[in-house]
Order: structure tokens, then C-alpha cells, then sequence
């Protein structure tokens, strides 16, 4: 798989997937290349419904995995990712989770932890429809903190 990728000069929706699925085949190093080279030029494409989707996917599969093992280089690199997307519908689920996972990079920073701050995402997410992800997330932040919200 990391050949198939490395071959290919441009991804599409089957490598971005590919990618996205199998993010702990990778080391750090390989993850950063693919994020500097591949998810980048991808970006051209934010405003296709389609594309949408599936970055959205990459950048919070990136942040929950760059959380859970608590390497903040990855998260903040994941993070940068959805910086430059629109503020449009189609991002809505990856904003209202992007407080959230910065919230932890300043916590993989500082140690230091705005239980306020990931509360009202949360409570955010719960009103959305997300109970059972809400649970979930929580759990993450539980694993990379060992503090309970």
C-alpha cells in the first residue's frame, strides 16, 4: 500500500481513501511527506461536495490518530489541513471537531487543559445528533489526558 501511494503523483478519492483507513501502517515521517505532497494538492478541490467529504474524513481520522498516540507534530499538521477550508456547510462536522482536537494539541503542549472549552464542543456535537460519538470522544480525550469531562 505505501508503494501504491508513493507511485501515485496525484490522488484521487480511492488514494485519499486508501490513506485515511490505513494511517497507522504509517510512520510519522511518511504521514507528514503525504500530508506536504498528496492531501495538499487535493485541496484545489474544498468546494466539491464529493471532496468535501473525504477531506473532512482524512483530517479527523488524522487528529483522532494523532491524538491517540499523542504526537502533537502530526495533530498540528492535520489541524493546518482544515485551517484553509471554507466556512460552509459542507465543513461543518470538521469545524465543530476542530476546537475540540486543538484543544488537545494545546494540552500535548502545555499539559495544561480548557475543560470549558471542550465541554461546549462537545455539548455542540451531543446537540448535532452525535450522542454515541459524543461518548467516543470523550473517551479520546480521556485516553490522552487521564481527565475526565
Amino acid at each position: 500500500m505505501k508503494q501504491y501511494l508513493f507511485d501515485i503523483e496525484t490522488w484521487g478519492r480511492f488514494e485519499l481513501n486508501l490513506f485515511s483507513n490505513l494511517l497507522f501502517i504509517f510512520d510519522q515521517e511518511t504521514i507528514s511527506y503525504y500530508l506536504d505532497h498528496g492531501i495538499k494538492k487535493i485541496l484545489r478541490y474544498a468546494n466539491d461536495p464529493f471532496y468535501a467529504n473525504l477531506l473532512s474524513v482524512v483530517i479527523l481520522n488524522g487528529c483522532a490518530f494523532a491524538s491517540e498516540n499523542k504526537d502533537s507534530y502530526l495533530l498540528n499538521k492535520f489541524l493546518l489541513l482544515s485551517h484553509p477550508l471554507p466556512n460552509t456547510p459542507l465543513y461543518f462536522y470538521l469545524k465543530i471537531h476542530q476546537v475540540l482536537y486543538q484543544e488537545i494539541y494545546s494540552y500535548l503542549q502545555s499539559s495544561q487543559l480548557n475543560k470549558e472549552v471542550l465541554r461546549n464542543s462537545l455539548i455542540v456535537i451531543e446537540q448535532a445528533g452525535y450522542q454515541n460519538h459524543n461518548i467516543d470522544l470523550k473517551n479520546l480525550i480521556y485516553a490522552v489526558t487521564s481527565i475526565s469531562i
